[in-house]
């Protein structure tokens, strides 16, 4: 391995030559959780990262729960916050004109 300053701390900076000689180990040590920068000409090209197992991807694979379609981050709606009943109480009475 080189000697290569990275741009994150506790990375290892890794020679593209050693991804393509080693594919197989490289891809294991990300398996076990370590962040690789690839290097061509001691400059950071690409940074291979190990996937974060998600309690919510469980549930999308067992079909509980169906992915996101926006892409893009939530925005909170513009305007005054409207005063009045708590949602508790919005929700008994919704309750209480169902059931009469």
């Amino acid at each position: 391995m080189t000697d290569v300053r990275t741009t994150l701390a506790c990375v290892t900076a890794i020679p593209v030559r050693e991804l393509n000689q080693d594919t197989a180990g490289v891809l294991a040590r990300v398996e076990r959780g370590e962040t690789l920068e690839i290097t061509r000409h001691h400059r950071v090209i690409a940074r291979i990262v190990p996937v974060l197992h998600a309690e919510l991807d469980d549930l999308v694979a067992a079909g509980r729960m169906l992915p996101p379609t926006e892409t893009r981050p939530w925005q909170a709606p513009e305007g005054d916050v409207l005063s009045g009943p708590e949602a508790g109480e919005l929700v008994r009475q919704m309750r209480d004109e169902e059931r009469y």
